[in-house]
């Protein structure tokens, strides 16, 4: 006990000017080897025994010895480094795409912990104590390469395991997702059942026969009606009165998405395949772009990230979709969460009610003319696929009189130095749109409803805008009335379109969107 207290504490005094002999004795310090336990064998000069618990770098070559970093290191660095590296380039080239992690706060956390990994993998190649821990590299190598190939292996068990778990193709929910939400908000259903079939779409399955007149409905969080239970949404109530009334046999898919507007509209009618699946099309817009104009620029950016850009491979890993499934114990698009109790509405209203409302002058007038061009072209798109199409312009809360409970409603519009507008000066951006709405739905003789006509009654929505049960049951009630179905379906409508009017407002439409 006394001989092994006593060698261990001269080791540690030794200077780093030995090297191991073949007779096994230290040169220089004229001391056996010690026998450690385990059966190792060998005193290092630096005050460690061993070739796996040796020196750092600089005094192992000193001493001679084989320095446990120089044959552990590149298998422990190497593990580290190659799927970082990875990473790193594959997110680089997506940048490169110009793409954005803006859209989403779980890309945002991803991307975050890589660099935080990046910056504890500098610290430790510079540091002198990561050395000295050599022992434990073996443990942490098999830890981290056991994490990557459990990664690994679960990617591909979900690869077979369920197509649900797929990431949602552009514009659309992952196919089979079911969630029920208990928002707890007057107006809205207590429990609100939200399906979504297997062309990722909210409804019940595609009929299979084929005389069944099928409607497609595109817009933002106003078509999706998330906090709605799937029979009380205007996108499914709207076909069960168009059947009520005989003839044609109607049924209904929603792609209604939170947060998007116009260009992803266009973007979604314009490529993806599922639409050539319907007969019509159903579009109501006009918020989110009037939104995208207070907040500013920057929300645009993004949403031409979303529409336009191939993200990163890794953002299709499906570990990370279902972990984003569980991230948002909701419905997620774009910036905005659908929780089950419409916790974020509530705290949203809180916010609002507690922060500066301050009118400003908005030059509106480039806005209008991009948002006039989009819907101009996704006319001709339409046109183009053969879908008939009907137009509707967004219908709000906003009044000059709110009272003191409607005005605590309000939440969704905020500027982009996090001041509110009035409700006044929102009314007024909303009707400029709607405006540009029903003028191009005039100029290209398309059927439109302005369901605007409904503004500013208190039973019709829950917030700034999203409709309340009864809400929706007005605006299935005002389409159903509105439009000729027959006459839309065989052509003989009035408000039907002809080649010649394809072909006169093409070159008009024909420009960027």
């Amino acid at each position: 006990m006394r001989s092994r207290r006593t060698g261990a504490s001269f080791a540690r005094a030794v200077p780093c000017r030995a090297s191991r002999s073949d007779e096994g004795t230290l040169s220089g310090a004229g001391l056996p080897a010690l026998s450690l336990p385990g059966g190792r064998r060998g005193l290092g000069s630096c005050g460690q025994a061993g070739d796996d618990l040796g020196c750092t770098p600089a005094q192992a070559r000193r001493c001679g010895l084989n320095p446990p970093t120089r044959t552990l290191s590149k298998f422990l660095w190497a593990s580290f480094l190659v799927p970082l590296g990875l990473f790193a380039i594959d997110t680089a080239a997506a940048f490169a795409r110009g793409w954005s992690p803006l859209g989403s706060r779980l890309d945002l956390a991803a991307l975050i912990a890589a660099l935080v990994l990046a910056v504890l993998l500098a610290v430790a190649w510079y540091s002198p104590t990561v050395h000295r821990a050599a022992p434990i590299g073996p443990r942490v190598v098999a830890v981290w390469v056991s994490l990557v190939f459990a990664l690994l292996a679960g990617e591909l068990l979900l690869s077979f395991a369920s197509e649900s778990i797929d990431r949602a193709p552009f514009h659309r929910h992952p196919r089979g997702l079911r969630q029920v939400f208990e928002p707890k908000i007057p107006g809205t259903s207590p429990r609100a059942r939200f399906s979504v079939n297997s062309q990722g779409l909210r409804g019940t399955e595609p009929p299979g026969d084929t005389a069944v007149r099928r409607l497609l409905f595109v817009g933002g969080s106003t078509t999706e009606d998330v906090y709605l239970d799937d029979e009380r949404t205007w996108t499914l109530r709207l076909p069960e009165l168009l059947n009520a009334r005989g003839g044609d046999r109607f049924w209904a898919a929603s792609a209604g998405r939170s947060g998007f507007a116009s260009i992803e509209h266009l973007e979604f009618l314009e490529h993806a395949d599922v639409v050539s699946e319907f007969d019509v099309v159903i579009v109501l817009l006009g918020i989110n772009d009037m939104a995208r104009l207070v907040w500013g620029e920057r929300a645009d950016r993004i949403a031409l990230n979303r529409a336009k850009v191939r993200a990163p491979l890794w953002r299709r890993s499906r570990t990370l979709e279902l972990i984003r499934r569980f991230w948002s114990a909701g419905v997620e698009q774009g910036n905005l969460v659908m929780d089950r109790e419409a916790l974020f509405v509530r705290d949203a209203q809180t916010r609002r009610s507690e922060a500066k409302v301050v009118d400003g002058e908005i030059d509106i007038a480039p806005a209008l003319g991009d948002y006039e061009r989009r819907l101009s072209r996704l006319v001709m798109v339409t046109r183009r696929r053969g879908l008939k199409l009907v137009l509707a312009d967004q219908p709000t809360l906003f009044r000059t009189d709110l009272s003191p409970e409607e005005e605590r409603r309000l939440w969704f519009i905020r500027r982009a130095d996090g001041d509110f507008l009035p409700a006044r000066r929102m009314l007024e951006l909303m009707k400029s749109f709607n405006d540009v709405t029903a003028s191009v739905a005039t100029r290209m003789d398309v059927p439109f409803v302005r369901l605007s006509e409904m503004t500013g009654a208190s039973d019709y929505f829950y917030d700034d805008c999203h409709f309340s049960e009864v809400g929706a049951e007005e605006v299935a009630r005002r389409l159903s009335e509105r439009i000729d179905w027959q006459g839309l379906l065989t052509g003989d409508s009035s408000s039907s379109t002809t080649g010649d009017s394809w072909s006169r407002e093409s070159e008009e439409a024909n420009g960027s969107i």
